[in-house]
């Protein structure tokens, strides 16, 4: 039996929380797989009433079982102040420590594919020196905003049908394998270079340094990036 961790980042917006939570509590897994989702919030002691209610109705629910229609886990850290996007994905990848694989997610990302995750493991199953495995990431009028990273710090913007192999990986969606996590370490994290973002391609390109591989698979999910929804 093979275990996902989920580790979906997230700060003071439940609307667009509540729906990827729902989405991802009846999201396919392969044969003989199960996942935990772990929610690593920010900003806790600002919380409103909206989140709070939200943190009380997927708090706390059980295990979801291979094969049947349970629930999956959904566990949740509060923290008090903005951990910010490298050290909110290393705590979800220490809590994922036993896990075979990583799924990082941000808050703004929506599932479109159920069958994403059947896809993206098999893909990970099969190519064994695959360090990050990205998708494509649609915008909601239908362009491409990510599909890998290119050498010259750009974004691919194209559809694809067969797999490939990128210089990095975007985080706002991406698994990761956890051996490689326990062979060459997390993300960094240090205020003056990848306290917000930038340390998705230095992992990336660390694990590549080992003698790894980072792909993109025809994958799709949508992201709402800068999207109209606010702090709630």
């Amino acid at each position: 039996m093979g275990h996902l961790g989920i580790a979906l980042t997230t700060y003071r917006r439940p609307t667009i929380l509540k729906r990827l939570l729902n989405q991802i509590e009846s999201i396919k897994m392969p044969d003989g797989w199960d996942f935990t989702c772990y929610v690593i919030w920010s900003g806790w002691s600002d919380a409103t009433q909206a989140c709070k209610d939200l943190y009380n109705e997927f708090s706390g629910r059980p295990p979801r079982n291979a094969g049947d229609l349970l629930p999956a886990r959904i566990t949740f850290t509060l923290n008090d102040f903005n951990w910010h996007f490298s050290r909110q994905i290393n705590m979800g990848l220490v809590l994922s420590w036993l896990h075979d694989y990583c799924l990082i997610l941000t808050d703004d990302i929506e599932v479109i594919d159920e069958d994403c995750l059947v896809k993206m493991i098999k893909l990970m199953e099969d190519n064994p020196k695959v360090a990050s495995l990205g998708t494509v990431s649609l915008l909601p009028n239908g362009d491409v905003y990510c599909s890998g990273g290119q050498d010259n710090n750009c974004h691919y913007h194209d559809r694809i049908n067969e797999p490939r192999i990128v210089c990095w990986n975007n985080f706002a969606v991406c698994l990761l394998r956890m051996s490689v996590v326990h062979e060459i370490g997390l993300l960094k994290q240090d205020v003056h270079s990848y306290h917000f973002y930038a340390s998705d391609r230095e992992w990336t390109e660390r694990a590549s340094s080992h003698g790894y591989i980072n792909m993109v698979g025809p994958v799709e999910w949508l992201h709402h990036h800068r999207s109209p929804y606010e702090l709630e």
